[in-house]
């Protein structure tokens, strides 16, 4: 009991601080609300276009039959049907407002009363494969659910389904764990930076001094990957990461702290180690062929410093806490 009260303890005390942040760091709040609501717009978009195919049915035949086919049309969940002549049919589908269209032959129900086979054109823009693949799976599957319930003793194989869940689950509402999660994401991502540089603006003293070193940076997001698989340790414990350069000084700032200098890899020789200053010196002496290693200057070495843009390289960042405050 006292460690279920002891977690609950510190489960209260993360979300009070998070909502202190984020009421504190509006702009990042605004931010890491807007993008997972601008997800699930365009999803939800690619969603009610492409989930079910607009299919025209022209029913030159209106009998018990063929009325029970389009029914078994209308329940294979592939289709969102609309009844059109066959001129309409034909123009609808060549100016692209529909995926197919599907002739239901005058003489359906004769056919079937006196057991002949009956040919059902179908006619597909096959622009999108998406949609293509739906209604070549799905005629079938409605000539098959047609049998069955016309003619119950001749299809003798049927599907018996059993749901994992009480209720199916629609599109919108699927997509939307998915959507709370990247918001979980980028929530973190936004705001722990900067909750951490507050912490450190809290305990450090009025003109404290704050420095961070060998914090790993990357030029771009895709890099992040490459780094982690490259870390030697990453694999065994997974504690690694890296971020833009931006961001740690977004991040540092918003804490409250004042940023005074920003060391590259080849300016400072924490971020080197175990390599030293003079050892990269000397190794660009060796290759431009300079035989003063120790006159080559540090602004040089800081301008080289600032071009490599390889994953996970070091950086260190030196600020201070306001005196005023």
């Amino acid at each position: 009991m006292k460690l279920v009260t002891y977690d609950l303890r510190v489960i209260w005390a993360c979300m009070k601080k998070d909502i202190k942040s984020a009421l504190t760091d509006r702009v990042f709040t605004i931010v890491s609300v807007f993008l997972p609501v601008n997800f699930l717009i365009l999803l939800s978009l690619f969603v009610i276009s492409g989930g079910q195919a607009p299919t025209a049915v022209v029913m030159q035949d209106t009998g018990l039959y063929a009325q029970q086919f389009y029914t078994a049309m209308s329940h294979a969940h592939s289709f969102i049907l609309q009844k059109m002549s066959l001129n309409d049919a034909t123009q609808s589908i060549h100016q692209g407002y529909i995926v197919a269209v599907v002739v239901i032959p005058a003489d359906f129900d004769m056919r079937i009363k006196q057991k002949q086979p009956v040919q059902v054109d179908v006619t597909i823009n096959n622009l999108n494969t998406d949609f293509t693949n739906d209604i070549r799976r799905a005629v079938p599957l409605s000539i098959t659910a047609f049998y069955a319930q016309a003619f119950p003793h001749m299809v003798t194989i049927t599907p018996q389904e059993s749901d994992a869940y009480p209720h199916d689950t629609d599109y919108i509402p699927y997509l939307t764990v998915s959507i709370l999660v990247i918001a979980l994401i980028i929530g973190s991502l936004l705001q722990s930076g900067t909750a951490a540089a507050r912490e450190w603006h809290r305990v450090l003293r009025a003109g404290g001094r704050f420095i961070a070193t060998r914090e790993h940076v990357i030029s771009r997001r895709e890099d992040l990957p490459a780094f982690l698989k490259s870390h030697p340790l990453h694999h065994l414990y997974g504690g690694e990461n890296a971020y833009l350069l931006d961001e740690y000084r977004s991040a540092i700032v918003a804490g409250g702290i004042r940023l005074e200098r920003v060391l590259n890899p080849l300016q400072s020789e924490i971020n080197l180690y175990p390599e030293t200053l003079i050892g990269v010196k000397q190794r660009i002496a060796r290759r431009v062929l300079f035989p003063l290693p120790a006159a080559i200057p540090d602004f040089a070495l800081g301008w080289l410093g600032g071009l490599l843009n390889h994953p996970g390289r070091l950086y260190s960042f030196v600020g201070t806490r306001s005196a005023h405050e």
